[in-house]
């Protein structure tokens, strides 16, 4: 759990940078934000967020840490627009507002792990918003996130049941 929970919210802005695109990969897009080293930031993990580009707010969620799935480079912090189609967002100005933390960061076994976990944060995170910030989880964005979401979800974890082999 967050140790220190006051912290919240915390809020942090820079302009965007390219990533590895492995969220673009496992299908939830992500943008990096370039912040000075040495910056004093919330625990590693992965947070509820808001996300302001150019004056439009988004729900989101982010993880700020080394990635341990996939280390190479830098620690990050990269965000998920949940409701976010506008193309990429690179060297725009992005405010983060981290609102609720979720879970620490760990390792996962495989990328397919990984996503099938970014699907569960995604509905925690949409579940928080609902409750916490309905200003931000306003219905069609919800609708429109939940039904990408669970499209995500179902085609890397398709419903276990009997198989053609029986």
């Amino acid at each position: 759990m967050l140790e220190s929970a006051a912290s919240l919210p915390f809020t942090i802005a820079g302009a965007t940078v390219r990533g590895k695109r492995l969220g673009t990969e496992l299908g939830f897009p992500t943008a990096n934000l370039d912040y000075p080293p040495g910056s004093v930031l919330p625990p590693n993990g992965v947070y509820v967020a808001q996300a302001t580009v150019e004056g439009r707010r988004y729900a989101a969620i982010l993880n700020q840490g080394r990635h341990p799935t996939a280390p190479e480079g830098r620690a990050t912090i990269e965000t998920h627009l949940l409701d976010y189609a506008g193309g990429d967002l690179y060297g725009r100005h992005l405010t983060l507002c981290y609102l609720h933390y979720l879970r620490p960061e760990r390792r996962f076994a495989s990328l397919e792990a990984l996503k099938a976990q970014l699907c569960a944060d995604e509905a925690d995170a949409l579940l928080w918003l609902g409750v916490h910030a309905p200003e931000l989880a306003d219905l069609a964005s919800l609708n429109a996130a939940e039904t990408a979401r669970r499209k995500r979800c179902d085609d890397a974890c398709p419903p276990a049941g009997p198989t053609a082999e029986g």
